[in-house]
């Protein structure tokens, strides 16, 4: 099997778009999306070319590796680095090498730092394969309950079935939604995971001296504060004007909503949240972006609560969240979001002269990062994972 690795040209971008949509059905969005990362990213540098890898046979694409450059602040440092993004390899050649082959062409190409923070268990089968591949930061993926979508549940419980006894998952969900059963389970689980979130936000004052003001273009005021508060972290993408455009107001099929907080007419903080857009999406919302100009607390707290009292206010199920900062994460945790896992990231140190203890003292990841909100795909939990988090103990 001879298999060619190389990085991608505009002359391959429609049998990329095929690969893609066949791989994944209305996943990728081609080609908005694939213009969206790679034509009109503003941190591709001139010559660097399509930031994508790809691996063919006879000339059709059966594996691809993307990039997605930005702006990373590492120390004192920043450069142009990148996420891996779109990591797909045909299934008939899943566990055959190709993966692995296209890592290793990639990365012996670029010079770039390559991070990850979602892997699937084929992707960190073929990270342990190549050296340099290491884990160091670790993000925690959290969630706060409103109430839980049992429609959701029910089509679960239908594929469940269908799985393990091939019944007719439809008929089964039928079934379970006209016996009430699901609603009730819902029900009870809810009350368990609510008598563990406490009611903090009950607790929100308004402060005077602060105003949340919806801003339809991020401008030179975001470009302050940023520049105020980027040397407090080791371990970030830097947060500019330039990047928050592209990223939360360019970007095709996604609607986020973004907030300046002012402080007697001066920004000190930014958030940025979406809702999920139905029918495409369950009706859960997701904080994107939420820092403050000081390692204030309770600053940090109020722009939280306005958050989740803005989302809560439009209807949704639940807010996810995330963070890499034990302390952010605290703040979190007080206001009621559970921990639904812990990721690890995965950094590649070929060739890089950091030292990865000293990366990560203080990082600045959220929800908002990587590809946890490129595509409109919001789901509430699975039903496994709220029973965890009714069952889980502080």
């Amino acid at each position: 099997m001879d298999v060619e690795l190389r990085q991608a040209t505009m002359s391959d971008r429609e049998k990329i778009g095929t690969f893609l949509e066949v791989s994944f059905p209305n996943r990728y969005r081609y080609p908005e999306r694939w213009e969206w990362l790679n034509m009109r990213n503003p941190f591709i540098t001139d010559g660097f070319g399509i930031p994508e890898w790809i691996a063919l046979i006879d000339g059709r694409v059966v594996g691809h590796l993307g990039l997605m450059l930005v702006p990373v602040k590492i120390r004192e440092h920043t450069s142009i680095e990148s996420w891996a993004v779109d990591f797909i390899i045909s299934e008939g050649l899943r566990g055959s090498g190709v993966g692995t082959k296209l890592v290793i062409a990639m990365s012996q190409e670029v010079d770039l730092l390559v991070f990850t923070l979602e892997l699937t268990d084929v992707s960190r089968t073929v990270a342990k394969k190549i050296d340099g591949l290491e884990g160091g930061l670790t993000a925690y993926l959290l969630y706060r309950t409103n109430f839980i979508i049992s429609s959701s549940v029910n089509q679960e419980i239908g594929s469940i079935f269908k799985e393990r006894f091939r019944l007719n998952d439809h008929f089964i969900s039928r079934a379970v939604n006209i016996l009430g059963l699901s609603k009730a389970y819902c029900r009870i689980i809810k009350h368990k995971i609510q008598a563990r979130q406490g009611n903090n936000l009950k607790a929100l004052k308004e402060d005077s001296t602060l105003t949340l003001e919806p801003i339809n273009r991020f401008d030179e005021q975001a470009d302050t504060l940023w520049d105020a508060i980027r040397a407090r972290y080791t371990f970030t993408v830097e947060r500019t004007s330039t990047y928050l455009n592209w990223r939360y107001f360019e970007q095709p099929h996604m609607s986020h909503q973004c907030f300046y907080l002012f402080e007697k007419r001066i920004v000190k903080g930014i958030l940025v949240v979406r809702r999920g857009k139905l029918p495409e999406e369950h009706d859960v919302g997701v904080i994107c972006e939420c820092y403050v100009n000081e390692p204030d607390h309770v600053m940090l707290s109020w722009l939280v609560k306005k958050a989740v009292a803005r989302l809560t206010k439009q209807g949704v199920a639940g807010i996810w969240a995330a963070t890499a900062d034990r302390e952010v994460e605290e703040i979190f945790r007080k206001l009621g979001f559970l921990q639904i896992r812990r990721t690890s990231m995965t950094m590649n140190y070929m060739d890089s002269c950091y030292d990865a203890d000293n990366i990560f003292t203080r990082p600045l990841i959220g929800k908002g990062d990587h590809d946890w909100d490129q595509f409109p795909t919001l789901r509430q939990p699975s039903l496994g994972q709220f029973i965890k988090l009714a069952k889980q103990n502080d």
